[in-house]
């Protein structure tokens, strides 16, 4: 039986900017002065119920800084940068019980994938666009689906789109990992937030952000705030999107350049 999450209960809206379905829309306030677009280097305050757990996960990240403010808002700087700092272990080639990249269905797809590049040099925007032409049905109406069930399915939301990018790297001996947070999109004339997953693939000694749902958009800035990783993916996984879920922003306001 197909394990339906607690997050599936915040998927509301569609992104038509990439024509994938996000988690969830956020409130967003950009400051009265700011023009658009932004600069690759904003600053911004988030309204939560967890600060003291969003400030200890960001103090990891090397492209964000924090700073309380309250109870429940923190100032936080960010930029475009998607390449982190950060160390890997094995756990981030295992398969697992949502990244089972040992199933046969699985198997195949990654398979395709060799046949595919067979005799050329790939790098991870090939493993991204291959993800990307592979879900051919973006939708909302999935859950949070094992990297086998997406296989099958060839549909999903932005939470497939990383499972199944997060299996086929490490199938191929590229660790990686999911995360869950909120993604700000800067069109140019237009700036929304919204909750969202993506992966993050290691290559050359660093942490790369690898987005297979917002791969073919066009942008002028995509900046991500991780709320945490996926942690457990074995079966107790719902829980642990439950506590990702619950360090989500309620709100980011007061978006400006960072000068």
């Amino acid at each position: 039986m197909r394990l339906i999450p607690l997050i599936f209960l915040l998927v509301t809206f569609v992104v038509e900017a990439a024509d994938v379905p996000s988690i969830s829309v956020l409130n967003l306030k950009i400051a009265d002065d700011q023009k658009l677009p932004l600069s690759n280097k904003v600053q911004f305050i988030i309204k939560s119920s967890n600060t003291e757990a969003i400030f200890d996960f960001l103090k990891t990240r090397n492209n964000i800084k924090a700073k309380t403010l309250s109870n429940s808002s923190l100032w936080i700087s960010l930029d475009t940068t998607k390449e982190l700092l950060g160390e890997s272990n094995s756990n981030y080639l295992k398969s697992s019980f949502v990244i089972d990249y040992d199933e046969p269905e699985v198997q195949a797809f990654v398979n395709d994938f060799k046949l595919k590049y067979q005799g050329q040099i790939w790098g991870i925007d090939d493993l991204l666009e291959y993800v990307d032409d592979y879900i051919d049905n973006p939708s909302f109406s999935r859950g949070f689906d094992l990297a086998s069930i997406v296989v099958k399915k060839r549909s999903g939301d932005c939470t497939e789109y990383s499972v199944l990018t997060t299996a086929l790297a490490r199938a191929l001996g590229m660790p990686s990992r999911v995360m869950v947070g909120a993604i700000i999109i800067d069109e140019g004339d237009k700036v929304s937030a919204i909750g969202h997953a993506w992966s993050e693939i290691w290559q050359e000694g660093k942490w790369k952000i690898a987005d297979s749902a917002m791969f073919k958009g066009e942008y002028e800035n995509l900046f991500y705030l991780p709320s945490s990783e996926l942690m457990k993916e074995d079966l107790g996984y719902t829980l642990s999107i439950f506590k990702i879920v619950g360090l989500m922003p309620k709100e980011i306001i007061d978006l400006k350049d960072l000068k």
